[in-house]
């Protein structure tokens, strides 16, 4: 299905801005520059070499590199062959990645030179491509075959798999189409006024879907994407020299590192030519914004909502000025995206009540990869008829509307919790806990003002068991973002008249 650019998929999007601006560089990392004629024609190279490795389409291609301007040429490459990308985090456990891998069955893993053992390390049969070979082939273009499969790609096809935290312990592979991702960057172009001449800061990790916005708004554009070293954005003032020197003009960070760079009091000492600063994946410090509104009064500011099941965002907020309010609204729906609120007796709430959110429209994914279970359970039929199947995203997450019809993010109805940027299921390091040696049960909470994961637990004493210890367990089963940071030790877990843990009485005694 064509949309009003007549564009069907992701490497045609790409291909129509290589078109207008072949000589305007395209992608930057700290190493060197590619320009959008580079970027199309080694995407086609490498998409050969895939096609050689991988013959059949709709198979998932797993990338597992550093993060640098290679990374979207990829990705671009793997779409062009008709499969699918999936960008997984170098640095998670192998535990986590064999997991992945499983779910998964990828038909390549395309790694850098530090993975190359990877096969080795992991019990599932793949085939495997260093990056590296790549650069130093000489590999004739050819182009007609690769473009065949382009123009064969519907919108409906996949595009990617994000990998989210699982409660049971198994992360889940969200896939999601060209069509989804086309209908949302158009939205964002709209919405955003993104012109070729503007410049973004890539700060989102390719694994994690905020990188959606980055790549393909820059890419529609004929705008630059700037991939950064990411370790500049544990220091304020090298991030603000940064975005100077590069004359950055749109943002979309998560919250922890627009917070980090005001409590740095540096703001005010710069001028930047920011247009937009965009955030979302955490709920925002209404203080902290407003150092950023004060400091930059030119700029636009937004505030956008979305599980990753709805192709990164459902909701925005923008405005232009200090705000007076002490919480910021999640805003109104996207294009082509429609939100109902149900309370807990499966009826509309009055204004200013809380109920879940519940998400339709073409913004939905496909499901969890290889997993009907997981995606019966929060795909379910529109609760507001049976007349015909109508498919809706349960959220988990709870809102609730004002008498202006702007929407406003409460909690979440389970265990899951945003930290950093990240959706994380409380359950899945609960479950990496209860895997180790000694501990005999645990409960993990989440302290929403001092942003921190907490593992309490219960150990059977057997023998000496000491936080240095138990921090080490972790770290080989979770990824780093993943791992709490403070344990209490516990003598027995409180439990109510179920049977089951009494996380309110937790809550109440350890967090203030």
């Amino acid at each position: 299905m064509k949309n009003n650019m007549n564009l069907t998929s992701l490497p045609e999007l790409f291909i129509k801005s290589k078109e207008k601006y072949p000589e305007k560089i395209c992608l930057e990392d700290d190493y060197g520059q590619y320009s959008y004629e580079y970027v199309y024609e080694n995407a086609i190279k490498l998409a050969n070499l895939i096609t050689k490795k991988c013959s059949q389409t709709h198979q998932p291609i797993v990338i597992l590199t550093d993060k640098n301007k290679d990374v979207p040429l990829i990705m671009l490459a793997i779409m062009m062959t008709r499969n699918i990308y999936v960008p997984l985090d170098k640095g998670m456990p192998k535990i986590r990645l064999n997991k992945i891998l499983k779910t998964l069955k990828p038909a390549l893993v395309i790694h850098d030179e530090e993975n190359s053992k990877l096969k080795k390390e992991t019990s599932i049969d793949f085939s495997e491509f260093k990056i590296n070979n790549f650069k130093k082939k000489f590999i004739k273009k050819i182009e007609d075959n690769i473009i065949d499969k382009v123009n064969e790609i519907i919108d409906i096809d996949p595009a990617y798999i994000i990998f989210t935290s699982g409660s049971t312990g198994d992360p889940k592979g969200v896939t999601i189409s060209h069509g989804s991702v086309i209908d949302y960057i158009l939205w964002a172009k709209s919405v955003f006024n993104v012109k070729q001449t503007d410049s973004f800061a890539s700060q989102a990790p390719f694994h994690f879907d905020n990188s959606v916005l980055d790549i393909y708004l820059a890419f529609i554009s004929g705008a630059k994407l700037h991939i950064p070293n990411e370790i500049i954005y544990i220091f304020p003032k090298k991030t603000l020299d940064f975005l100077k020197n590069s004359k950055i003009t749109i943002i979309f960070w998560v919250p922890s590192i627009i917070l980090n760079i005001a409590n740095s009091n540096l703001l005010d000492k710069y001028k930047l030519k920011l247009k937009y600063v965009i955030f979302a994946g955490e709920q925002m410090s209404v203080t902290h914004i407003n150092q950023w509104v004060k400091a930059f009064p030119k700029a636009q500011y937004a505030n956008l909502y979305g599980p990753t099941e709805i192709t990164v965002d459902c909701t925005f907020y923008k405005f232009n000025k200090r705000y007076k309010a002490k919480i910021l609204p999640i805003g109104v729906p996207c294009n082509n995206c429609e939100l109902t609120i149900i309370d807990k007796n499966g009826k509309i709430p009055k204004i200013g009540e809380p109920g879940e959110l519940h998400v339709r429209g073409k913004c939905l994914s496909l499901g969890y990869w290889n997993n009907r279970k997981a995606t019966a359970q929060a795909f379910i039929q529109n609760p507001a008829h049976d007349k015909y199947e109508d498919i809706v995203y349960k959220t988990g997450d709870i809102v609730k509307m004002d008498k202006n019809g702007l929407i406003y993010f409460l909690n979440r109805a389970d265990s899951q919790i945003k930290h950093m940027g990240y959706r994380i299921e409380l359950g899945e390091i609960e479950a990496a806990a209860l895997n180790i040696e000694n501990i005999t049960n645990c409960a993990v909470l989440y302290d929403q003002n001092a942003k921190k994961i907490i593992l309490c637990y219960v150990e059977d004493g057997k023998k000496l068991f000491d936080d240095k210890k138990l921090r080490l367990d972790l770290a080989k089963k979770l990824p780093k973002y993943m791992l709490p940071r403070e344990l209490i030790k516990l003598k027995k877990m409180p439990l109510n008249s179920n049977g089951k843990i009494d996380r309110k009485l937790l809550i109440k005694d350890l967090i203030k």
